[in-house]
């Protein structure tokens, strides 16, 4: 009997030791350092010598991959700003390979960098547009309406013009895909199915030239209903988009952005 309860008494004790060691364990202190590493950069438009021209939310991606402790580590990114910047400033120190991918723009080689602890380390890349504006003029032609004229030409051997656009908006500083617009000023037009005379497509060098196209603001919706015949006072923000068929994701190319009052 006194030998049973010996036992028992050890079989406690050990217990109690197990139970001291693993409280003690999940108790320390992570000696980890906190990722004060920065990055920070620019994704240039090669053909604009300018930061490439994005909508926002999610324009482009950085993405980022640490080689200082594995040969396949997990992908994490960075979402790039409208005017093609982009900045992390929580990085841990250590060697990375780094991608610009999913704009409107051919995806360039990846680079390789190692990012110091509490230092700032800038990554730039220059790019390729799918598509690219010249002489683009937004400009308020009437009482009701504004005109968008521009060029526009494929970049990208093998990539084929698949609908540019124009997006208005009194909603929103940043008119686009993500951003909240009014459809009914931002119509989508297909290459193929434009009627306008004044559209000049040239197949053979994927370039448009003489593209005119008026967007009309009458007829604002607000709760619901019309608003009369005519265009809601205040400011609205427009700009011209284009995609290509090969462009990830359906991103668009877009011009800067116009402000035109009313």
């Amino acid at each position: 009997m006194n030998r049973m309860k010996k036992i028992a008494i050890n079989i406690l004790w050990l217990g109690c030791l197990a139970v001291a060691a693993l409280l003690q364990t999940s108790c320390e202190v992570d000696n980890y350092a906190e990722p004060d590493g920065i990055i920070f950069g620019k994704v240039t438009d090669a053909i604009t010598g300018q930061g490439i021209i994005t909508e926002q939310p999610e324009g482009f991606r950085i993405r980022y991959y640490e080689l200082s402790w594995s040969d396949n580590p997990a992908p994490r990114d960075i979402w790039g700003m409208v005017d093609g910047t982009y900045r992390n400033a929580k990085m841990f120190a250590g060697h990375y390979r780094i991608e610009a991918i999913e704009g409107a723009f051919v995806p360039p080689p990846a680079q390789e960098i190692d990012i110091r602890s509490n230092a700032e380390t800038e990554l730039n890349f220059t790019v390729t547009p799918y598509v690219s504006f010249s002489n683009v003029s937004i400009a308020k032609t009437g009482a009701d309406e504004v005109t968008c004229t521009f060029n526009l030409k494929v970049n990208v051997p093998g990539s084929v013009l698949r609908d540019f656009r124009i997006y208005a908006s009194d909603q929103t500083k940043l008119p686009g895909t993500q951003a909240p617009i009014q459809s009914e000023f931002s119509t989508i037009h297909s290459v193929n199915g434009v009627e306008n005379s004044q559209l000049v497509w040239d197949v053979a060098s994927q370039n448009l030239t003489e593209g005119a196209f008026t967007v009309k603001l009458k007829g604002y919706v607000a709760k619901g209903a019309k608003v009369g015949d005519y265009v809601y006072p205040g400011i609205y923000w427009i700009r011209i988009a284009a995609r290509t068929n090969n462009s990830p994701v359906g991103r668009y190319n877009m011009t800067a952005i116009e402000e035109v009052s009313f």
